[in-house]
C-alpha cells in the first residue's frame, strides 16, 4: 500500500511539472483568440470580443482534454500491467494531473479576455478537464476518436 501511495505522489509531482509545461501550449493555442478579443474590445466590437473568447475557449479546452485523455490512457495502461498494486492512489493522482493544466491556466492565460468572460471560460475548461478524465477512462474509444494524434505516454 505504501509503495503505491509513494508512486502516486511521484506521478503527481512529475505530472504537475509536465502540466505546467503544457500550459505554455494552452497559452499559445489561446493567444489568437485573446488578441482578437482585446483588439475588438478596444474598438467596442462586442461580437468580435465573443468570437475571440470562443476561439480561445475551444482551443484551450480541446488541448486540455487532450492532456486529460493522455493521462487517463496512461493510468489505465499502468493499472492493467501492475494490477496487484492498490489502484485508488494512482487514480487520484492521475485525476489531479489531468486537471492541472486547466487549473494553472485558469487565472493566468485568460487575462487578455474581457473581464466578464474570463472566469466563466476558465472554470468551464477546468470542469470539462476534470470530468473528461473519467469519461476517457470509462470510454477510451471516445478519446481515440477525437484525439487520435496524441501518442501514448511512456510507461
Amino acid at each position: 500500500m505504501l509503495r503505491s501511495v509513494g508512486f502516486a505522489v511521484l506521478v503527481a509531482v512529475v505530472g504537475t511539472a509536465v502540466a505546467a509545461a503544457w500550459t505554455f501550449v494552452l497559452g499559445l493555442a489561446g493567444a489568437p483568440g485573446g488578441r482578437l478579443s482585446v483588439a475588438a474590445a478596444q474598438r467596442d466590437r462586442g461580437a468580435l470580443v465573443l468570437l475571440g473568447a470562443a476561439l480561445t475557449f475551444l482551443a484551450q479546452t480541446y488541448l486540455a482534454l487532450a492532456f486529460a485523455g493522455a493521462i487517463a490512457r496512461w493510468v489505465v495502461t499502468h493499472q492493467v500491467t501492475h494490477s496487484p498494486a492498490p489502484a485508488w492512489p494512482l487514480w487520484l493522482a492521475g485525476w489531479y494531473v489531468a486537471a492541472a493544466p486547466a487549473m494553472l491556466i485558469a487565472g493566468d492565460r485568460t487575462k487578455a479576455l474581457a473581464r466578464w468572460v474570463r472566469p466563466r471560460l476558465a472554470a468551464t475548461t477546468l470542469y470539462l478537464a476534470v470530468i473528461g478524465f473519467w469519461v476517457f477512462v470509462r470510454w477510451p474509444g471516445l478519446f481515440e476518436a477525437g484525439w487520435a494524434w496524441v501518442p501514448p505516454l511512456p510507461r
